[in-house]
């Protein structure tokens, strides 16, 4: 089952959209960056996930062969809503890639071991977001994320996202 996925080609857009999995066997996620593609931007979108395993935003990591442009970017992920009950994996998952931006993200997935952002060899920038997650709200693995006004829960039930993205009781700011 697939929600949207980005092939190949520059300069993608994505926006003003709902993709919701619900009850799906196995799928790379509700948005998904496929390795062959050199750039993209997803804006304005609400992305629901209760499917286990499930990412809602996955960047997947460029082919061997890739040129430099495909391993670039920019990838640019602005004002996206993630929500759902989707148990283990992370809601955004992305691997070796350069020029990654998640700006004004609001990640609330309350399932069991159920971690936000999980990057590995990936740069880029984190900012005014708020993630609440039962596991690790950020994995961030050999990356050079900057990250501004970044707010983190592990508590679900009670730390939830405003629609502002600002966080409602006992979350804390991430270090910049």
């Amino acid at each position: 089952m697939r929600g949207i996925r980005l092939r190949g080609g520059y300069d993608h857009l994505v926006e003003d959209c709902v993709v919701e999995l619900l009850d799906v066997t196995s799928s790379d996620g509700a948005v998904t960056i496929a390795s062959e593609l050199a750039s993209a931007t997803v804006r304005n979108c609400h992305l629901h996930v209760d499917a286990d395993g499930v990412n809602a935003i996955r960047v997947k990591s460029p082919n061997d062969d890739a040129d430099e442009a495909v391993r670039a970017g920019p990838f640019r992920f602005e004002n996206v809503r993630i929500t759902g009950t989707a148990a283990d994996s992370a809601a955004v998952q992305a691997a070796d890639r350069r020029g990654c931006t998640f700006e004004n993200l609001q990640i609330h997935q309350s399932g069991d071991d159920r971690d936000g952002i999980v990057t590995t060899n990936v740069e880029g920038e984190l900012l005014d977001s708020c993630i609440s997650v039962t596991k690790d709200p950020l994995s961030l693995r050999n990356s050079q994320i900057e990250r501004r006004n970044v707010r983190v829960g592990n508590d679900p039930e009670t730390e939830r996202c405003g629609t502002d993205g600002s966080p409602i009781d006992g979350t804390q700011t991430v270090p910049e």
